[in-house]
């Protein structure tokens, strides 16, 4: 017997979701989207901008457009113009 079978027409799954970055927060709204009651819990007091940049891949960009959310994101994005990446034991390129 599945889970669902289980649950009565009125009763919506509810889900758990801890972290609220970038994939926590995602997630949340694809799971509501599909008729899930969902709570995000995040152990920072307040979200803000914690000074590093965000490399948004293009599977990332799809599930954005996917959410809804693309055009609000290249809105507030940029694309800079090189980037380096460095370990972060040594620091090297």
């Amino acid at each position: 017997m599945s889970i669902r079978t289980k649950l009565s027409v009125h009763e919506r799954p509810r889900v758990a979701i801890v972290g609220a970055g970038l994939g926590g927060l995602s997630a949340a709204i694809a799971i509501a989207r599909s008729g899930c009651e969902v709570t995000v819990y995040e152990q920072a007091s307040s979200l803000g901008q914690v000074g590093a940049g965000i490399n948004l891949t293009p599977n990332v960009l799809l599930a954005m457009r996917e959410l809804g959310l693309e055009q609000g994101l290249l809105e507030r994005a940029f694309r800079p113009e090189h980037h380096v990446f460095r370990d972060f034991r040594s620091g090297r390129d």
